[in-house]
Order: C-alpha cells, then structure tokens, then sequence
C-alpha cells in the first residue's frame, strides 16, 4: 500500500522560496544547496497524520518509504532554515504550522521560536499550537510563547502543569481522565482538550461558545452561583496562613516544654508536627494552572471539606485564542493527583 501524501500548491512554493531564501543567508554553501537541489515533489508538506500514525506504529516500512523520505526532505529543510536564523523565514514556518504532521509542525516551530520575542504575529501564530493533542507540540509552542512580553502569561500557566524535563513520542498525546471518577458530572458537550488548563490535579477543555452561554449552563447544572475565582483562591490561601499561624504556636509550645523537660515524648510530638508544616504550607489547589489574576475568571465550588473546597469548575474566556476554557481542578488526599504526561519509554537501548 502507498500511502498518498497531500501536496498543497502554496506550501510547496513558499519551501521553493525558501531554500533558495537558505542558500542566500548561507552563502550558499553547505546543507543550504541540499534544499535548492531538493526536487519540487519532496518539497511537499505530509498532509495525513493518520498516515504518518500508522507508518511509524503499525504498517510495514516499505509501504512508508515514500511518507516518510517527503517528510523527511521538509523538516530537514526547515532546520536549515532554523540554522539562518533570518526572519525572512517566518513565513515559511507559519505555513509548515499548517501541517497535521506533528514532526513538520515542530520543525515549523522551531524556526519561529526565535522571533518570538520580536514578531508579534510569529508568536500570535504559534499560540493556537499550545491546544496541540501531542504532548511535545504543546511543549514547543509553550517555549515560543514565554518568549513573547504579550503572550507569557499563556506559556507561563501552561508550564505550571507541565513538567518540562518529561521526555515525550513525538506522537504521544496526554492520558485523558475520567472526571466521573472525580465526582465530576461530563465535560461541556462539544469541547477539546485544552493543555495549557492541564495538570495532575485538573483537567481542561476548551469551545467556541461564549463565556455567558457556558456560565449559564454550570450554573443550571451545578445549582449554584459562581464567585469570582480571585475571592476563592484567596480564601483558600487565608486558611492555610491561619493554619500555618496555629501550627508555628504549637511548635513554639513544644519547643519551650522540651527545652525545660528533655522529654522524649515531646520531641516525637514535634518532629510529628513539623511533617504537617509541609502539608499546609500550600494548598494543593493554589498550584493548579488556572489563567493569570489579569483575566477574569469564575469559579463553582463543587465540594467542600473542613470548610474549604475540594473541587472546583473554574470557567473564563481566552482572548488570545477566542476560547471559552473550563477547567475542573480537585484536591488531594481525598481525590488523587493523576499523572498526565508520562515519561516516554524507549523500546530498545540502542
């Protein structure tokens, strides 16, 4: 079987211009003339990653040579223009965004990272790149972002979820969670994931509908009005100051008691409570990546425990990426952090 690659006119032109845009920044010399001399049907952007699934998982490799070596020739030319490091090459690289090969993508990315900080459509055109279902997609767009004064804050929330030394496929996905294990009701009808909201204590998704239409809904839903997320999460900090407060007190009680009685008793009692220091020194929903203070956001306090809530829906509106996000978020010891993003292991040590 020959898988069939689509070959769109356009971005096939622009890598023309680029290569011979790679030999003019180079001088013309080294990997530059490879990409002048590619022929125009290498050229060509693989327009299946169902394909490209199958090629690297499942079908055998001689039915994928031709997948493979096309897509081969774009990300090779694509690093090369990544090399020049010329801003002439940003368009080529917003056209390789275009791309549902997760490899050319990524490639795409890396060309237009360094213009981030200085190209605010570079940036703007990566950003709809950090909602990518592969893991490592997500990943680059958010080191393109962070690099933008503007658009930080989205890199910066997505960060706080993502642990960037995890090692991923580039066809990895994240692992879905079961919000029904969670005591959550399903998520919003017809949205996607949504990374950047993604984390081992909440999961995110994203729609075109508006803020009020979404809001209306979880408010029939839930039965409940919501509060601003700000006033929630400043509740929650609060108690854990107050908590902290009646902690410090307990120690300095002990510490005086054992000071005057040696008592061993008393110094199991201390080093006791100073594992609970650590326990409360940050409620576990402070750390999730809800959006910054700046956007205004709603919460749902779905359950509470001790006073203080264990499970929230927390709704706002996405400017950059006309999205309307809702994220449910959840608390441990009584609901489990949930690993999203797991390590990817090799199958074979060579």
């Amino acid at each position: 079987m020959r898988l069939r690659l689509l070959l769109r006119p356009s971005v096939g032109a622009a890598l023309v211009a680029a290569a011979s845009l790679a030999s003019y920044a180079c001088g013309g010399g080294g990997g530059a003339t490879r990409g002048a001399e590619t022929p125009a049907g290498a050229a060509a952007v693989p327009g299946s990653a169902a394909a490209g699934h199958a090629c690297l998982d499942q079908l055998p490799l001689g039915d994928c040579v031709s997948y493979v070596l096309e897509r081969e020739a774009v990300v090779e030319l694509l690093e090369e223009l990544e090399a020049t490091r010329d801003q002439r090459s940003v368009p080529v690289a917003e056209e390789a965004l275009a791309s549902p090969d997760p490899l050319v993508t990524a490639a795409g990315l890396r060309v237009l990272g360094p213009f981030a900080g200085s190209s605010e459509s570079a940036a703007e055109r990566a950003a709809p790149l950090i909602m990518s279902p592969f893991v490592a997609n997500a990943d680059l767009a958010a080191e393109v972002l962070a690099r933008s004064p503007k658009h930080v804050a989205l890199a910066m929330q997505y960060r706080a979820g993502h642990p960037s030394s995890v090692e991923v496929h580039p066809w990895q996905r994240p692992a879905p969670v079961d919000l029904s294990k969670l005591g959550f009701d399903a998520a919003y009808a017809g949205t996607t994931p949504y990374p950047p909201g993604d984390s081992e204590l909440s999961a995110a998704h994203a729609t075109g509908d508006g803020l009020d239409v979404v809001l209306a809904h979880y408010q029939k839903k839930l039965a409940a009005a919501p509060a601003p997320l700000a006033d929630v999460m400043k509740a929650v900090t609060q108690s854990d100051t107050q908590r902290m407060e009646q902690l410090s007190k307990q120690m300095q009680a002990l510490q005086e008691e054992y000071s005057k009685t040696q008592d061993p008793k008393v110094l199991e009692k201390m080093q006791a409570l100073g594992k609970s220091f650590g326990e409360v020194a940050q409620s576990p929903l402070t750390k999730a990546p809800f959006p910054p203070e700046t956007t205004p956001a709603s919460a749902f306090v779905v359950e509470r425990e001790g006073g203080l809530p264990v499970r929230l829906v927390v709704v706002y509106r996405e400017a950059l990426l006309d999205r309307t996000v809702v994220i449910h978020a959840w608390s441990p010891p009584k609901y489990p952090a949930i690993p999203r993003v797991q390590a990817f292991q090799r199958r074979f040590g060579f």
